[in-house]
Parts: structure tokens; sequence; C-alpha cells
């Protein structure tokens, strides 16, 4: 196509969007056009003006324009070019419109008009997507949308038989079969490349990635290989410089640096059984401990195994396969979940009250047998008797057969317990059993399960103990807590009663005799904390006081001592009250196997339950970790000590991993390497991440690719024809 022919026909369609401003206004529900002078060029009689997606625009004088509910074109000279016909107007560029029309009670397509209200397009597709001189239409051929591209004028440039048409470029387009291999076309329809290809981006420079089982390479316009199809990844920068990175590498070590295998990927996770996650150009696999594919890398996502299955995703929607990639259920799920010895799935969106197949949740057995004979719109997770269901806006439930054994008829199923569910029912509540007798027939109060013969009615400010033959048992408006076997009463004298589901009194709680607090705390070895006048103390667990709140801040009881506040400073009080180790510190910790971690001049150690020092207070942070191992940090340098106080490895690292295995992974300036626990260097500070695999006790360890340039000979636009 000449240049200048390009250019005259770039200046013709700016020239539709170069406009005075326009201002649409409101007048008795109805809108108008006035320019910026507040002229008006539209009478305020329309519906809606501009385009069915909610936009405005002029173009070249000419709008869209809505009455009784249909759209039609109008120009500013109050001139309407077309009736409103259609059912939707969108400007998509050029001095062309596209329409959607109703052709009959069950029929409606897309077409073209230009801005004189021609058809140029005419009303048979689908779907249609302008691009500059050329459209991307597509019809739906039973299940699938199949793909072409024309000209303005509907002329077949590519026929309609394609998965997916998209642009990649000045003149030229990217064409997807129906085994998903895309081909490279011109904009005349001309075949470049053959049908290999996995994917191909827009052309920068005259150049494009293309992607090919994983693997990326470089083409130029004429579709000839520049790159073959070898690397992780490609790029271009803006002059047109050619990068490469090959694939990370992943070795597999021993303590002692031996290397057992290795394999190019993106990622590899240890998952079980000494099998590992695989990423692959962001495709996921499963591999077994030699590196072997039991799954090849080809799936969007993977879940957790379960015996010999897990859910994968592939191309938005989830199916079920095997360890060894056979399927057991397509991949025709928007989401499946794994149930015990169940999988609850949703294919589609779920339609009340559609007249043809619905979609929604089904139950299925793990072997891909599908329990259900319905959809539904939600179904629960299984509470150990049966799955919550919900269809058409109302709940029951579904056992693990897939019958609706509660049909689906109450506006909620509010509780289950035993053999009973309490259920709201048409605005009320009642308890029916799981064969759908009514134990307490619909009433305005809501209503507790307690067990077989009784039930708690809930009425304002009031609480009722009931018998189903009808009977009062015990009633009352205080606040209550309710166990298994009994409720706690809370009387405003602050007696607390514990009364038996038979509405007797157990025991009784005097005030005189418990102990009046502003809070209370977790209890540890028998005693709480407590706070009272702003001071604390403990109370042991029938509320009588042990320690006298005299401290100004507690911890809890451990190993037989707890840290107290006194005059600013903490130590340490047994559960007689006797200060075992003088408050000297600035903060503590709890005590575990002996051992205490305090800060005392605001450095921290370890102190043991004599107080004596064990590991000295001169380090920014000390943390716990497993087998009496502390971690220890100076300046944001991390090391390791012992319980017996010796630092094992000094504080020079960014990072230590104790692996409990007389090994630690060490980070340093973000290189990863394993030490043992006394500092000796097993595998060398080079990897750019480490991964201890418990189950086969090896490393993973990763070298990542770097960037190259290459020399790439500079492919230049053509300057004429295709």
């Amino acid at each position: 196509m000449p240049r200048y022919f390009l250019l005259f026909l770039f200046i013709s369609i700016t020239s539709f969007l170069l406009a005075e401003p326009y201002l649409v206004f409101e007048e008795n529900g109805k809108v108008g056009i006035k320019n910026e002078e507040g002229q008006i060029l539209l009478p305020a009689s329309f519906e809606a003006l501009g385009w069915s997606d909610g936009s405005f625009s002029i173009i070249g004088q000419v709008t869209g324009y809505k009455i009784g509910n249909a759209w039609g074109l109008v120009n500013l000279k109050k001139e309407f070019i077309t009736k409103a016909v259609y059912e939707r107007v969108f400007y998509s560029g050029g001095d062309r419109i596209i329409v959607f029309k109703k052709l009959g009670p069950t029929s409606s397509h897309f077409g073209c008009i230009d801005l004189k209200g021609n058809i140029t397009v005419p009303f048979k597709y689908d779907g249609i997507k302008i691009q500059g001189l050329r459209a991307i239409v597509f019809i739906k051929n039973g299940v699938k949308f199949e793909h072409g591209l024309i000209d303005l004028q509907d002329r077949e440039i590519i026929p309609l038989k394609f998965k997916k048409i998209y642009p990649i470029g000045s003149l030229r387009y990217a064409v997807e079969n129906f085994e998903s291999k895309t081909a490279l076309y011109t904009e005349r329809g001309i075949k470049l490349t053959d049908f290999v290809i996995d994917s191909i981006a827009s052309f920068q420079k005259g150049k494009a990635v293309i992607h090919q089982e994983l693997k990326q390479g470089l083409i130029d316009r004429e579709g000839e290989i520049i790159i073959d199809p070898l690397y992780r990844e490609i790029k271009i920068d803006e002059e047109g410089v050619v990068s490469t990175r090959s694939f990370d590498e992943w070795r597999t070590l021993d303590g002692e640096n031996h290397e057992l295998k290795k394999i190019f990927a993106d990622e590899l996770t240890p998952l079980t059984r000494g099998l590992y996650g695989i990423t692959v150009s962001d495709k996921k696999g499963v591999t077994d401990a030699i590196f072997n594919y039991l799954i090849p890398p080809q799936y969007d996502g993977l879940g957790d195994f379960h015996s010999d299955k897990l859910v994968a995703k592939q191309n938005g929607k989830f199916g079920v396969i095997r360890i060894n990639g056979t399927e057991v259920f397509p991949f025709t799920f928007d989401s499946l979940l794994w149930d015990g010895q169940f999988i609850r799935a949703k294919e589609g969106n779920y339609a009340s009250y559609s007249t043809h197949e619905q979609k929604g949740w089904n139950l299925y057995d793990t072997f891909g047998i599908k329990k259900t004979n319905q959809p539904y719109e939600n179904l629960g997770a299984y509470n150990g008797k049966y799955f919550p269901a919900r269809n058409k806006g109302y709940e029951g439930a579904v056992n693990r057969y897939g019958e609706e054994f509660i049909h689906c008829v109450y506006d909620s199923i509010l509780e289950f317990k035993d053999e009973q569910l309490a259920v709201k029912f048409q605005g009320q509540y009642g308890i029916i059993t799981l064969d759908e007798q009514w134990l307490l027939m619909p009433q305005q109060y809501p209503v507790r399960l307690l067990n077989e013969e009784k039930y708690l009615e809930m009425r304002p400010f009031m609480m009722f103990l009931k018998s189903f033959a009808g009977e009062i048992i015990y009633f009352t408006d205080n606040k209550f807590d309710l166990n298994a076997d009994h409720f706690l009463e809370y009387l405003p004298d602050s007696t607390t009663k514990v009364v038996s589901l038979d509405g007797q009194t157990i025991s009784r709680t005097s005030s005189e005799s418990v102990f009046i607090e502003d809070e209370i705390f977790e209890s540890t070895e028998g005693l709480l904390g407590i706070k009272r006048d702003g001071l604390y103390g403990f109370i042991d667990d029938k509320g009588r006081l042990r320690i006298a709140n005299r401290y100004e801040a507690i911890g809890q009881f451990r190993e037989g001592l707890a840290p107290v506040k006194i005059l600013g400073k903490w130590g340490f009080i047994n559960a007689q009250d006797n200060i075992v180790i003088n408050p000297n510190y600035e903060s503590t910790e709890e005590f575990f196997q002996d051992l205490a971690i305090v800060k005392k001049n605001g450095k921290w150690g370890v102190i043991n339950k004599v107080g004596k020092t064990i590991l000295p207070m001169r380090y920014d942070a000390v943390k716990r970790l497993e087998a009496q191992k502390f971690l220890i940090i100076s300046e944001s340098r991390h090391g390791l000590a012992d319980e017996n106080g010796n630092v094992l490895i000094e504080p020079q690292y960014d990072r230590i991993e104790h692996l409990m295995n007389g090994y630690v992974i060490v980070e340093k300036e973000n290189k990863f390497g394993l030490l043992t626990l006394d500092g000796l260097s097993t595998i060398p500070l080079i990897y750019d991440k480490i991964v201890y695999d418990t189950d086969m006790n090896q490393y993973l360890a990763l070298k990542r690719a770097k960037w190259k340039p290459l020399n790439v000979i500079r492919v230049e636009r053509p300057t004429n024809n295709d």
C-alpha cells in the first residue's frame, strides 16, 4: 500500500475527530446537544446521545441517539441519518459504526454502517472488532466461536474458521487454530508461517517474540526465524537491541555439596513422597525424584495431591488429573473443591429459571461420577452429615449420595446438631429432623439447638429453656453462656449460677468470694492474670485472689515463674509471690525449657531460672528457635547460639534458617549456602536460592540465568507492498 495513500487516509480519519467542544444537556428527563456558545444544536428530545457503551463523541458531525429504547444515527443539522432500529451502536474508529440489530424473535447480529447510514457489513456476525481498515469478526458454530478477518466492505481476507485472531502490529495478525497453534498472517491474508507457534507477541522494531514448546524465539515481519526458540526469555529494547536469558538451573545436592541431579526450570518445589512441583515458562508440572516428568509442565496451576489425583487448571478451566497425567475430570469447570471423598464442582453460571441445560454446582466422587441429579446455586462443605445446598434462592441439604434429602424450600438452615436442624422458613423459626419432620413448628422467635428433648427460644431480653412438648423449663433475662450440658447465668450482683439443662441450679458462686477485676487474662498453670485499680495480680481458676494486685505489669506463669514489673523494671516471681529473679530488666519473655530471653541496657541476652546470664546481653535481638537454639542479631546481621550460651555462628549473615538436621541455610548479599552448626561451610555461598527437601534429605539449589545481549541483524520495515 503506497505511503501517500496511508497519509491521506490518516488525515481523513483524523478530520472526523477534530471538532469544536460540545455539551450534552438535560431537560425534562431528555437530553440534547449545545455548542460551547450555548447554542442548541439538537433539542432535548432524546433518551440518550452518543454510544450505547455510555461514551459520547461527535464523528463527522454525526453521533448516536436513543429513542424508544432503540438506537440510530443523527447529525448536528437535526437530520436523522437512520431510524432508531438498533439495539446497540458503537464507535470504534474511522467512519464506521458497529451496530447490533435484532433480526427476529431469537436472532440478533452485529454489522457495520458508515456515517451516511449505509450498511457496509451485513448483520451476520456474533461479534465485530475494527482494527484500522480491517475487522476481526466471529460467529458461533455449535459451542465454538469461529474467527475470521474482513475488510470494511465485508470482503473475506482470512476465512471464518479459526479459534482466535489478534493484531500484533501494523499489517500483521496472529491466527490461532483449534489445535491452539498459531501462524503469522499479513493484512492481505497471506500466511507467512505454518501453524507451529504457540503464540506471537506484538512486533517491536520489526521483530516479534514467539513462544514455542515453552521456549522463546524471534521472527521478522516476513515470518523468517531470526532466533530459534531456545530461550526462556527474549526482550527487545527501545533501540531494537535483543537480549536473551536461558532457563534457570536447579541442582540437587547432599550436605557435602555432591551434585546428584540437575534440571532447567523457573521453580522447583518439594511436594511429597519424593515428588517435585516444577514450573517451566510459567507452566506447572510434576517430576519424580530424578526429574523424570510424571505430569508435563502444561498447566496454569496444580493443587495438592489426594492419593494419586490432584486438581489442575488449564486455559482458565479446572479439571482433575492422575499422577500419570491422565484426566479424571475434563477441563470444563469454573471451580473444583476437593472435599474428603468428594469433589464439589461448578460449571458455568447457575440459572434459576433456565428452560434448557442448567449450570451450577454439582457433587462428584473422586472417580468423576456425578452424584447430584441437578446443579445448585451453591453447594457448601460437608459437615459430617450433609452438604448445605442452595437452589433458586432457598436452602436445603444434599447427602453423600447426591440426594436432596432436605428440600431447598427454607430461607436458611441456621444450625445443625445431632439429628436436628434449626431453620428459618417464610421469615419464621423452627426445628426439623433429618427426615423433615417438624419438632418445632415455625414461630417468630429465633431458636438454638440443645438436644432431642429441649431447645432455647431467644426472645428480646429474655431466654426460655423449653421442651418440645411445649413445657417452659427455665427462663431468665440475665446474660448467659451455653455449654455442652449446662449454662452459666450471670446475675446482677456478680453471682454466677451453673444451671443444668433440666433447669436445676447446680452451683452458685457468690459475689463475696469472687475477686472483681477490670481485666482478666488467659489461665496458665492454674493462675489467671488480672488487672484491678490499675495494678496487676493473679487469681486461681475459682476466682480467689492468690497474688495481690501490686505489680505494674505481668506476664504468664511458665515453668513455675511469671514475669512481673516493679518500678519500671522486670523480674520473676513464683506461685507463692516470692521474687525469684530481681527486677533488673527492661523487658522479658516467659521461661521455656529453663531459659528466658531478657533485655538490659538496650541489649538482649538469655538467663536461666536462677537469674544467671547464659548468653550475654549484647545483641540487638535474640529469637528462640527449635532444639534450644537462639538466633542472635547484631547490626542486622544474623548468627546462632546454643542453650549453653556458645556462639555457634557469629552474626555475619543476612538470614539464617535452622534446619534441625545439623545444618543451617545462610544468606549473604543475595547468595545462599549451607553451614554445619559449628559454622563450617559445606555448600558455598554461590546459589540464588537453596531449599531443603526433608523427605529426600537433600537440597535444591538454584543458579539463575543472566541476560545477555545478542548481535542480531537489524530487520528493516518494508517500504512498499507486502
